[in-house]
């Protein structure tokens, strides 16, 4: 699941303000971030997706290590990527795959 806020927020008296709520103050998310999460079933990989936009970096990924075989990957607005230690491992680009697909095309 991917979730993000660029693109999707507004601007009122010059506070930027995210489609997202968090739900520990009621307010929305002021920051653009993009949160990526891969788990068991997708209900599991959204609602981690939100963890990590709301929660951020440590607090968002000791949400999503509470979770088997989920990974998770944050992106912020200035483009910089923090991750799980299984992530990259775990959406690794199959061969195999992209050679199936091109025979199917």
């Amino acid at each position: 699941s991917v979730s993000g806020s660029f693109g999707h927020s507004s601007e009122i008296r010059e506070t930027l303000l995210g489609h997202l709520i968090d739900p520990r103050d009621g307010f929305p998310l002021h920051h653009h971030t993009l949160g990526v999460a891969v788990a068991r079933t997708a209900t599991e990989a959204e609602a981690l997706t939100k963890a990590l936009m709301i929660l951020g970096g440590a607090r968002g990924f000791a949400v999503v290590n509470g979770f088997p075989k989920a990974e998770g990957l944050l992106i912020s607005s200035n483009g910089s990527q923090i991750s799980t230690s299984g992530f990259i491992e775990t959406v690794r680009f199959e061969t195999t795959a992209a050679i199936l697909r091109e025979g199917i095309s």
